[in-house]
């Protein structure tokens, strides 16, 4: 992936990936959370998914095959209702 994944909730408790590519363009996908910290996209075809990394707040990005790769947190410290419960 080219860009920055924020996993984010809204007021109605919502979850969403937003992704910015290093080309300017964004998107925004609906997740739903499968099981702790899993999340999948809605609709997605090839079976994507998030996993937040709780001790760390890295984020593992998968698919049907598995792992693709584990990110790296852009902050240390977050800031208030950055993180999910």
């Amino acid at each position: 992936m080219n860009g920055v994944v924020i996993i984010k909730s809204d007021e109605t408790g919502k979850v969403f990936a937003e992704v910015e590519y290093f080309d300017g363009s964004s998107s925004r996908k609906k997740l739903t959370e499968e099981s702790g910290q899993m999340f999948y996209i809605d609709n997605g075809g090839s079976g994507d998914r998030y996993r937040i990394v709780s001790n760390s707040g890295e984020l593992q990005i998968l698919d049907n095959d598995g792992l693709i790769r584990t990110a790296s947190r852009l902050e240390i410290q977050p800031k208030p209702k950055d993180c999910l419960p």
